[in-house]
């Protein structure tokens, strides 16, 4: 699985006043992620909304997502709806089987980002095998664009096996062209 920290990609994270202070602050950088908020933003929405203290869990999510679609045009340019879980899904398979969508994850205890084959998360907080309980498309947001940029690592040049089959080949018929002259 991919991932990239959430610090990369998140508006003001390295300069918030709450950063040091925080340990579980998952839903704060999946809103923050999610709707294009600053880490500070993130903060106060999730104060508000779901009623979470600073360096607390937000133990009513799946409640307050309710209202969070129900007003996310209030605040949010884009759309953000629930979408059907199936069965015994897993993070694992989400590469495989939503490439280029980008969801709101809930997974037992724990709240995350994935998008277009990457986790926006720590390494040691999504795993392969972790079941999803809950997800939500996110789509229609301007911010996503710069998002998904953030994604996109340009391929280093010789990390294409094609390309070194290329270049030998073209030594190799150069190397006997040149012994066919002389």
């Amino acid at each position: 699985m991919k991932f990239l920290s959430p610090n990369e990609a998140i508006r003001g994270c390295e300069d918030s006043r709450y950063l040091d202070q925080e340990e579980n602050d998952c839903v704060v950088r999946a809103m923050a992620l999610a709707f294009g908020f600053s880490y500070d933003e993130a903060h106060g929405f999730t104060r508000g909304i779901f009623k979470r203290q600073d360096g607390e869990v937000a133990y009513n999510f799946t409640r307050c997502m309710k209202t969070v679609i129900q007003d996310s045009q209030t605040f949010f340019e884009g759309s953000i709806k629930q979408f059907k879980v199936k069965k015994g899904l897993c993070a694992g398979q989400m590469q495989k089987l939503y490439p280029n969508n980008t969801f709101l994850v809930g997974i037992e205890g724990h709240v995350s980002i994935y998008c277009c084959g990457t986790w926006i998360d720590y390494e040691d907080l999504v795993f392969r095998d972790s079941v999803i309980e809950e997800l939500y498309i996110i789509e229609n947001a301007a911010h996503l664009d710069e998002l998904k940029g953030k994604l996109v690592r340009p391929e280093k040049f010789w990390s294409d096996p094609w390309l070194y089959a290329v270049v030998i080949g073209t030594l190799l018929l150069l190397y006997f062209l040149d012994k066919t002259y002389f």
